[in-house]
């Protein structure tokens, strides 16, 4: 993952990937998540609003219920990137449960989001944009993109048609990731449901993990699993600890 990028506007920042085939696929406490469809690897970018802390502690609308402090965000990434780098294999341990992270952008941008990053209101169908100053102060506006591989679909939506060979492939890998994750960085995931653990279609009769230079190979039974949403999360990374 390069080191972060800082842009001046949403089209500044995204110019190299297409917006026309932005597709809105869900949103979390803090977070709207879009899929790029038509990239030769389809790839996907959170977008994390910020608001400076004296903000976010004031009483506010619902409106600004996905926005998160600076450093919350700033943590988020960098755990991102250290999970990313277990894809490679360095230092003995290994695994690709979490997401390959591509590109961390800070973008400060106006009151309202550009028209490709619309989303649908879940009442009553009609297209928003979200993005207006809820505390009517003229201060720039500023968001955290994660651009990342794409993970498949969430576990849940899937759960009822999968083997149960399948389900014990997804359990076996899911605790076999955590302990390289563990052995890596200390890590602690502190928000694990169906929902945070997508499922990408695996060719491979095997995943095949390090664990402290030792080799353990799970069946995969069809499916890789991607673990994804680490804003809970809790890492010891280089004697540095992020929370």
């Amino acid at each position: 993952m390069e080191s972060f990028k800082f842009y001046n506007s949403f089209n500044e920042a995204l110019a190299c990937y297409d917006t026309d085939n932005l597709v809105h696929i869900g949103s979390g406490s803090y977070a709207d998540v879009f899929r790029q469809n038509s990239h030769r690897r389809p790839t996907i970018f959170k977008i994390i609003r910020l608001l400076p802390e004296f903000l976010l502690d004031r009483p506010k609308p619902s409106s600004t219920g996905r926005a998160t402090k600076y450093i919350d965000a700033y943590n988020e990434i960098q755990i991102s990137l250290a999970l990313s780098k277990l894809n490679t294999g360095k230092n003995g341990n290994h695994c690709q449960m979490f997401p390959i992270a591509h590109r961390g952008l800070l973008v400060t941008h106006g009151l309202e989001l550009p028209k490709y990053l619309k989303l649908h209101s879940e009442e009553n169908g009609v297209e928003t944009v979200k993005g207006e100053n809820p505390y009517f102060l003229n201060i720039p506006q500023e968001s955290i993109i994660l651009v990342m591989e794409d993970c498949g679909q969430p576990m849940r939506e899937l759960i009822d048609s999968l083997h149960p060979f399948a389900l014990l492939s997804i359990v076996k890998q899911v605790i076999t990731g955590f302990a390289v994750a563990e052995a890596a960085f200390e890590f602690e995931h502190r928000d694990l449901h169906s929902g945070n653990i997508l499922l990408q279609q695996c060719s491979d009769k095997f995943i095949n993990y390090k664990l402290r230079y030792n080799t353990i190979r799970v069946p995969s039974w069809g499916y890789r699993v991607k673990m994804i949403d680490t804003t809970f999360s809790r890492i010891r990374n280089s004697n540095r600890n992020g929370t």
